[in-house]
């Protein structure tokens, strides 16, 4: 709000989520926007944010499949946000193939809207990470117990990566969102994206997140046709709750190598954060630890499954 803007907006998620043998589920979201400018009224206005539907089967004791899709702003987007595959060689260790949320930062893993406080998003992940970024992809993800309580985890992947639609893709400059949706690999070469979080129970969570490769193409026909150019991720992420109080936050800075014709486009690094002190309230259950393999639901003591929240109306 300031002198001469005023916008007011609430947002409706709801969240259903049958039994877990029963393997469908989803949500939708829709926003009422009202603003003002200069006295003059800019919208009233419902928005169809977004609708997910999601399934999961535990097809036997080691191989599990997942899947997302999400429609946007009434249908005018449809994307098929995961399809996953994970085979568990060992309680530490778990292969996982197909379309992958990238474990870059916290929230683009768990950025489902009934999971959330508030209707829009962090601008740090939609600006800078691209929330919410799937990849064409394979990997491991598992964690460590090295005690009771505290446990160290992991995901590592190699995945498509971004796209030359970085670097002028959207037509307003570098801008690493326009990349994303690389599905054919437009270079022949992978990215890697990794997430390695430390806990010390089930009360704080640190996370360190990178994604790196190249985005242009620099050969074809195995000749030299443009210089390699790559962009580069890197993500804080913290989650600290005690007593009925939570404390969320996020870091990311981008690292991008544009051509040097180019120079109308920002060099160097983006960077962004987000931090939101939150009262724990009662329906939210336990969102410790989210699995990395099923939408709406989180994980405790990295195997119990517990349904997120039921329903969330929030403004700003």
């Amino acid at each position: 709000i300031d002198d001469h803007w005023l916008r007011a907006e609430l947002g409706i998620s709801l969240l259903c989520k049958v039994a877990r043998e029963n393997p469908f589920g989803g949500y939708t979201e829709v926003h009422f926007r009202y603003g003002r400018s200069d006295g003059i009224t800019e919208e009233i206005i419902f928005v169809a944010k977004r609708f997910n539907l999601f399934t999961y089967a535990p097809v036997s004791d080691r191989l599990r499949v997942a899947s997302e899709i999400e429609i946007e702003e009434g249908g005018e987007e449809i994307k098929q946000e995961i399809a996953a595959l994970d085979f568990e060689i060992h309680p530490a260790l778990t292969f996982r193939g197909g379309v992958i949320l990238s474990p870059v930062g916290r929230f683009n893993l768990a950025h489902d809207s009934p999971a959330n406080d508030l209707t829009d998003r962090p601008l740090v992940s939609t600006k800078i990470i691209g929330t919410a970024l799937s990849e064409a992809g394979m990997g491991f993800y598992g964690a460590f117990y090295i005690s009771a309580n505290a446990r160290i985890a992991y995901e590592i992947y190699g995945v498509n990566g971004f796209d030359d639609g970085v670097s002028g893709g959207a037509g307003e400059g570098t801008r690493i969102p326009a990349g994303s949706g690389n599905w054919a690999d437009n270079n022949n070469r992978p990215s890697w994206v990794g997430r390695l979080a430390i806990s010390p129970g089930s009360y704080a969570e640190l996370g360190f997140s990178l994604h790196t490769g190249p985005y242009n193409i620099w050969e074809a026909g195995g000749l030299a046709i443009d210089a390699r150019h790559e962009v580069s991720i890197w993500a804080l992420d913290w989650d600290a709750h005690w007593r009925r109080f939570e404390l969320l936050g996020e870091y990311a800075s981008a690292s991008i190598d544009v051509p040097l014709e180019t120079a109308y486009f920002c060099r160097g690094a983006r960077r962004g954060s987000t931090c939101r002190p939150t009262p724990i309230s009662d329906a939210v259950g336990s969102r410790r630890w989210p699995t990395p393999f099923l939408p709406g639901f989180s994980a405790t003591g990295g195997s119990t499954l517990t349904p997120m929240r039921l329903a969330i109306a929030s403004g700003i």
